[in-house]
């Protein structure tokens, strides 16, 4: 007997998240990512995690503690990144979030069939842009309430 979930099995699933555990666990930033991805993998070929990391001279946890690794057909990314909010003016300044996400992927060869990312910001603004420039659907899920939401709409991101 075959089930919808059997259409998946030679897909990959690229998973953009703004934060995954690192593999020993002395990180463990969205635990519930990890536990959906846990229970995804057997539905697909291949997932693959980028969480973009600040650069912070290995001053902050993530810097510090997360470093690329693989487990069964899971392989997690943490590329350095440069970003910054301005909340005074609404603005976010400098991110180049997307830019080392899309480097990642040409660098790593990744190729990938469908889209999940984890919140608006920066994950669903990531995903849409690389649906457009792939072609592949995105599923954005929010993590956040309307008023925050609406808070991420009215920002001016640069495109």
């Amino acid at each position: 007997m075959t089930t919808n979930c059997d259409q998946f099995i030679n897909k990959s699933l690229l998973v953009l998240t703004p934060a995954y555990p690192n593999e020993s666990g002395s990180y463990i930033g969205n635990s519930f990512v990890k536990n959906q991805v846990d229970e995804l993998k057997k539905y697909f070929k291949e997932i693959i995690v980028i969480s973009p990391v600040l650069f912070s001279f290995k001053q902050y946890p993530k810097d510090k503690l997360c470093n690329n690794y693989n487990y069964e057909n899971v392989r997690v990314y943490y590329p350095r990144s440069f970003y910054m909010p301005i909340l005074y003016f609404r603005k976010v300044l400098i991110d180049n979030r997307l830019q080392i996400v899309e480097n990642l992927i040409k660098k790593e060869n990744i190729s990938f069939d469908i889209i999940h990312a984890h919140f608006t910001w920066p994950s669903g603004y990531i995903g849409v842009k690389l649906k457009s420039k792939y072609n592949v659907p995105v599923v954005i899920t929010l993590h956040a309430n309307s008023e925050r939401f609406y808070q991420e709409v009215d920002m001016n991101y640069p495109l």
